[in-house]
C-alpha cells in the first residue's frame, strides 16, 4: 500500500483526479447503457410530438402575443416622466448606499483610531438624504 502511495504521488495521481476519473467513467457508462439510450429516445419521442402537436403551436403564439403586449407596455412606462423620477431617485439612493458601503470596506483604521489622527476634527459617516416618498 505504501509503495503503491509513492508510485502514485511521482507519477502524479491525486486522490482528487482518481475521484474524477472514476465519476467521469461512471458518466459515461450510464450515458452508454441501453436504458439511458431507450429513455434518451422515448424523451426525444415524446418532446417532438408535443411540440408538433396544434394545441402547443397555438399556446406557443399566444403565450408570444402576451409578452410582446407586456413588453410594449413596460416600454412605454419606462420612457413616463412618473418612471423617470421614481428611477432618477432609485439611482441616487444606490449611489449614496454604494459610496457609503465603498468608504467604509476601504478604511483599513477603526472609527475611533481615524478620529484621533485627524488631530482632533470629527469623524462623520456619509448620510443618505431624505426627501419626500417615492410613492
Amino acid at each position: 500500500m505504501r509503495r503503491s502511495a509513492e508510485l502514485k504521488k511521482n507519477l502524479g495521481i491525486t486522490v482528487w483526479k482518481e475521484v474524477s476519473e472514476d465519476i467521469n467513467q461512471g458518466i459515461k457508462n450510464v450515458k452508454e447503457s441501453n436504458v439511458y439510450q431507450t429513455v434518451e429516445t422515448k424523451v426525444g419521442q415524446v418532446t417532438k410530438a408535443v411540440t408538433d402537436a396544434p394545441i402547443y403551436q397555438k399556446t406557443t403564439s399566444l403565450i408570444g402575443g402576451i409578452t410582446g403586449n407586456i413588453t410594449n407596455k413596460i416600454g412605454q412606462m419606462r420612457h413616463s416622466d412618473s418612471f423617470r423620477s421614481f428611477e432618477e431617485k432609485v439611482g441616487s439612493a444606490y449611489e449614496n448606499v454604494k459610496t457609503k458601503v465603498v468608504s467604509r470596506s476601504n478604511s483599513q483604521q477603526s472609527l475611533d483610531e481615524a478620529g484621533r489622527s485627524r488631530s482632533g476634527s470629527v469623524v462623520t459617516s456619509p448620510t443618505i438624504p431624505e426627501e419626500k416618498p417615492l410613492a
